[in-house]
């Protein structure tokens, strides 16, 4: 089978076996797994926001998602509103949110996303913590990595499929 021509060369594994064919691939696995783009340097994978740095939302050499109506939130999945730049300056906004503050503070991680050994370069989906507990800064309830929330994403899929 001939590679899509977007794909990446190179073998990625996920807990040390070869993922399988049609694995969706992060750049938290490229990076480890040291896949080689095909068409592109590596290089210019460091001019990706969040490559090798984690949850870029409101970070330094992050972003944050400006909407129509001029609401600022931190990234399209995580819908807090921060300001709005028909009122103040999206500096002011980025500066000054006490939201993005606390997103910057990757030791206000909570959960098994505050003692992970991919703390710095994943951080999880604070969205996705947001939506599911509450808090944007619990445990990822959607992480890969971690052995615990792996096994309670498996027992609740299980339960959806036997329903």
């Amino acid at each position: 089978m001939a590679p899509l021509p977007h794909a990446f060369q190179g073998t990625v594994t996920i807990n040390g076996s070869p993922a399988p064919v049609g694995t969706e691939v992060s750049n938290l696995s490229i990076q480890p797994a040291e896949v080689q783009p095909r068409h592109f340097p590596r290089e210019m994978l460091r001019r990706v926001p969040y490559y090798d740095r984690g949850c870029a939302a409101g970070m330094p050499m992050g972003y944050v998602m400006v909407l129509s109506n001029g609401e600022v939130n931190p990234c399209m999945l995580l819908q807090i509103k921060l300001g709005n730049i028909r009122e103040q300056s999206i500096i002011s906004i980025w500066e000054n949110s006490p939201v993005l503050a606390e997103l910057r503070q990757r030791e206000s991680l909570k959960g098994e996303c505050r003692n992970c050994s991919y703390k710095v370069t994943c951080s999880g989906c604070r969205g996705r913590a947001y939506e599911e507990t509450g808090d944007m800064m619990a445990a990822d309830p959607g992480c890969w990595l971690a052995p615990e929330l792996i096994k309670e994403n498996e027992k609740q899929y299980e339960r959806l499929v036997s329903e």
